[in-house]
């Protein structure tokens, strides 16, 4: 099986919003393709009143027929780990060298080894970057080995793989980015070295986005910072933050059935929408796990 290196698969979360009132999940969830499939389309189509029913119930996990930023942040959550959990499935059937069902250090970072330094070719590491990738994917392995037994189950596996799903890894991966864009040494990342301009001036547009990803002000990234970022928290609390804005019309921030569907036109040429529209495609991913785990 061909993979990206392990390095690479810093996976964006493409989600973030996970009962049902008089009606079974396998009914609610089901998405019409033609409200979904923007790609198939000339003219972008608004969701319609079903599709937005769907994920509305199950953004408002308490039930109060209202959603919150918070809410709608924490489904995302759970719909990254769903979807985490369902992919790395065959990650770990295509590394698991003596197919005992578990992948273990050795596995992963032989696999590591065979993709990162093939002879002659132009991205081959030396011993020195070998070294430290070697030293990253062990960290990576250790947080993800929740059990402490060295041996990672598919769960963990997502875990390694898709660091957004887990806190541990996601923290080790975002040490490793910071470290490798500091190239002053001062443990943090400032503008230029974010977008890596030596000798340019970062954009206006480049300047607010480095402004809005650096909470605290200060005019460096951090790694709880960075970790907004590689988590996919940052660009889903800017896209929802905009749907709140559109469709929270009495400002009591937070939106009702109701205040969605009269925003679907509103909404339907910005971000947010979009992410919606990724949204209702893994629903039935998301019930899936969401049974699997009693919730």
């Amino acid at each position: 099986m061909t993979q990206l290196r392990p390095a690479l698969l810093l996976v964006l979360a493409l989600v973030t919003l996970p009962s049902i009132l008089g009606q079974d999940d396998d009914e609610m969830d089901e998405v019409d393709e033609d409200e979904t499939d923007k790609g198939d389309e000339d003219e972008v189509q608004p969701l319609g009143p079903e599709t937005l029913h769907s994920l509305f119930q199950k953004f408002d996990k308490n039930r109060d027929s209202k959603v919150t930023l918070q809410e709608i942040l924490a489904f995302s959550q759970s719909l990254a780990t769903a979807i985490a959990e369902k992919d790395a499935q065959p990650i770990l059937e295509g590394m698991d060298v003596n197919a005992d069902g578990k992948l273990s250090l050795e596995e992963l970072l032989r696999d590591v080894e065979g993709q990162s330094s093939r002879p002659g070719e132009a991205d081959a590491w030396d011993e020195k970057e070998m070294e430290k990738q070697m030293g990253y994917e062990t960290a990576k392995f250790k947080a993800a080995d929740q059990n402490g037994d060295m041996l990672l189950d598919s769960q963990e596996v997502a875990a390694l793989f898709y660091p957004e799903s887990s806190p541990a890894v996601l923290e080790i991966a975002s040490k490793a980015d910071k470290e490798m864009k500091d190239k002053d040494g001062d443990g943090y990342v400032s503008l230029k070295e974010w977008y890596e301009m030596d000798d340019m001036t970062p954009d206006d547009e480049q300047d607010e986005e480095f402004k809005d990803l650096d909470k605290d002000g200060n005019g460096l990234l951090d790694t709880a910072e960075l970790e907004r970022w590689w988590s996919g928290v940052f660009h889903t609390e800017s896209h929802m933050m905009e749907l709140l804005k559109i469709s929270d019309k009495d400002g009591d921030n937070a939106v009702t059935l109701k205040e969605l569907e009269n925003a679907a036109e509103e909404i339907m040429h910005t971000d947010s929408h979009y992410r919606l529209v990724e949204w209702a495609e893994h629903l039935p991913e998301f019930n899936e796990w969401a049974q699997r785990h009693d919730l």
